[in-house]
């Protein structure tokens, strides 16, 4: 057998790649049932200010993202989209949550909300650490 190593696959061939794994996963974890979220806050005028976006897979939720724009940080809006994705997450079944984020980002953040870091990255970009939050979502 001859393997062809394509560096500019097609869309088609990337989703043949992802679905094979899916399908590997699934058949010994059950469906996955993912469901993609947003939450977007906008301030008087509907100007978008911030938002927090990922999904919520196997009974976790998954913060993809969290942005909340710089005049509008230290005042609690962060604090209310986790809070928020978290009371959408549980409405879904989901006990537990788990984020990525930067020692130059929000780890003392989430980590005020009750995220514990679980793993970290080293030079992850160079000469930083990305860190890996979790937390259980039926203790709150």
């Amino acid at each position: 057998m001859r393997y062809i190593f394509d560096d500019a696959p097609s869309t088609e061939a990337i989703r043949t790649v992802e679905a094979g794994l899916l399908e590997f996963a699934d058949a010994v974890t059950g469906p996955r049932k993912t469901r993609e979220f947003a939450l977007v806050a906008r301030n008087e005028e509907g100007e978008v200010v911030g938002g927090v976006t990922g999904d919520m897979v196997w009974e976790w939720l998954q913060i993809g993202t969290l942005w909340v724009r710089e005049i509008d940080r230290g005042l609690g809006l962060g604090r209310r989209l986790v809070e928020q994705a978290e009371t959408l997450a549980r409405r879904q079944g989901c006990d537990s949550a788990r984020l990525s984020t930067f020692e130059f980002e929000a780890r003392g953040f989430y980590e005020r909300l009750g995220y514990r870091v679980y793993g970290a990255c080293e030079g992850f970009p160079a000469g930083h650490t990305q860190y890996h939050l979790a937390k259980k979502l039926s203790d709150d």
